[in-house]
């Protein structure tokens, strides 16, 4: 458990603003965890971890084309 905390919690402080400094990209942060995947991080965890920032980044997509859709139809 405390694995995949760290690498969620790796992602939530690298995409969020600090006071020391503004949110990371998800493109960024992406390549930070991958880069500290296998040493700093849980390699396969890290992997998991970013299929599933795909698969909800996918969804939003799709979920947004439908309300843009239902909204030219009204």
């Amino acid at each position: 458990g405390a694995r995949i905390l760290a690498v969620v919690d790796a992602y939530d402080s690298m995409t969020s603003d600090r006071s020391y400094r503004p949110a990371l990209s998800v493109k960024e942060a992406t390549k930070r965890l991958l880069a500290g995947a296998g040493s700093q991080l849980d390699g396969r965890l890290v992997t998991e971890w970013i299929a599933v920032m795909d698969k909800g980044s996918a969804e939003l997509e799709i979920a947004g084309s439908a309300e843009e859709g239902r909204a030219l139809h009204e």
